[in-house]
C-alpha cells in the first residue's frame, strides 16, 4: 500500500466537531497566507483558514442561515479518480517533489459546505478561494487553472456545485462586520450583561423594541442596564451574531450604536432561557 493510500485510510473526516481537516494552519511554515485558527458557531470547533480570503467565506458561512457544517480543506479522497480525471485532461497530477518516490498528493479543496434548505432537505456545496492576482497572472493562470480543472470535475462526479471565489467575490464590508461581531457569539457576554439582577431582562428587551428600527446607542443601552458601553456593544454584537437582532450587514457598522434594525422579541426571551445556567446568578431583583 502506498503513502497516499495509508494516509487517507488513517485519516477521521467526520463532520461537524469531529471533523479534522487534511491540512492545518500548523502544517503551513512560518507566517504564509496570514493563516488563522477560528472557532465557529455553526461547527462548534477551530477551523484551520490558510489565507484571509479563507478566512473570510469562513466568516460568510458561519453566519448564513442554511450552513450546517462546514469542512475546510477537504480532502479529494478518491484520489484514483482525481488521477484518471487529470489523464483525461491531458495535465500533470500534483506530486510531492520533496519526496524521493514523487508520490501524488491528495489534492483538497477550501471548503465543502452542508447545506439545508426550507423544505429540509441537505445538499453539498465545494467552493475553493483564490486571489484574483493568481487567476490574471500569466505565469500562474495555466497551472492554477488545471488543477481547479480536476476539482471540478471530481465534484461533478460526485453530483456536487463546484464554484471559485476571488475577494471580487464576496463583500468585504460584510466579512468586516461579521468578523467584528464574531467573537462575541459565546454566551459568556450574557453572564455580564444580565447576571446581577433578573428585572435588567425585562429591562433590555423593553428598550431594544422600543428603539427597534430606529437608532440604538450603545451609551443609552448600557445606562438603562447599569453595564459598561463595551458590555452593551458586546450584547449587540452577540444579538446580531445569533439573529435576534438583525441589521443590514452589507453596510459599514457604526461606533456609537446601531440604525434601522429589526428585532425578534420572541427569539431574545427563548435565547436566554436556554441559557439561563450561564448567568443566572441573581442576588437580589
Amino acid at each position: 500500500m502506498s503513502k497516499t493510500s495509508k494516509f487517507i485510510n488513517t485519516h477521521k473526516v467526520g463532520a461537524k466537531e469531529d471533523y479534522t481537516p487534511w491540512i492545518k494552519t500548523t502544517d503551513i511554515p512560518g507566517g504564509h497566507g496570514n493563516k488563522k485558527r477560528v472557532k465557529s458557531m455553526t461547527c462548534n470547533r477551530i477551523h484551520h483558514c490558510l489565507s484571509n480570503l479563507e478566512y473570510g467565506v469562513l466568516m460568510l458561512a458561519d453566519f448564513c442561515d442554511n450552513v450546517v457544517d462546514i469542512r475546510e480543506q477537504f480532502p479529494l479522497r478518491n484520489h484514483k479518480l482525481a488521477q484518471k480525471i487529470a489523464n483525461e485532461l491531458g495535465v500533470k497530477y500534483p506530486r510531492n517533489t520533496e519526496s524521493s518516490e514523487k508520490e501524488p498528493v491528495i489534492m483538497t479543496t477550501d471548503f465543502l459546505l452542508t447545506l439545508k434548505d426550507e423544505n429540509g432537505s441537505i445538499r453539498y456545496v465545494a467552493r475553493t478561494v483564490k486571489p484574483a492576482e493568481h487567476l490574471n497572472d500569466i505565469n500562474e493562470q495555466r497551472r492554477i487553472l488545471e488543477k481547479f480543472e480536476i476539482e471540478r470535475r471530481y465534484w461533478e462526479a460526485h453530483e456536487i456545485s463546484f464554484k471559485i471565489y476571488t475577494e471580487e467575490s464576496i463583500n468585504s464590508v460584510m466579512v468586516r462586520n461579521i468578523a467584528k461581531c464574531h467573537k462575541y457569539h459565546k454566551n459568556e457576554i450574557l453572564k455580564q450583561a444580565f447576571g446581577r439582577c433578573k428585572s435588567d431582562l425585562i429591562k433590555a428587551l423593553e428598550i431594544f423594541e422600543m428603539y427597534e428600527g430606529g437608532q440604538l446607542e450603545y451609551d443609552k443601552l448600557s445606562k438603562s442596564l447599569n453595564i459598561s458601553k463595551g458590555i452593551a456593544r458586546s450584547l449587540v454584537y452577540h444579538l446580531i451574531m445569533h439573529k435576534i437582532v438583525r441589521i443590514d450587514m452589507t453596510q459599514n457598522m457604526k461606533t456609537r450604536g446601531i440604525d434601522n434594525f429589526d428585532f425578534d422579541s420572541a427569539m431574545f426571551v427563548k435565547h436566554l432561557e436556554d441559557r439561563k445556567h450561564v448567568y443566572a446568578s441573581y442576588k437580589s431583583e
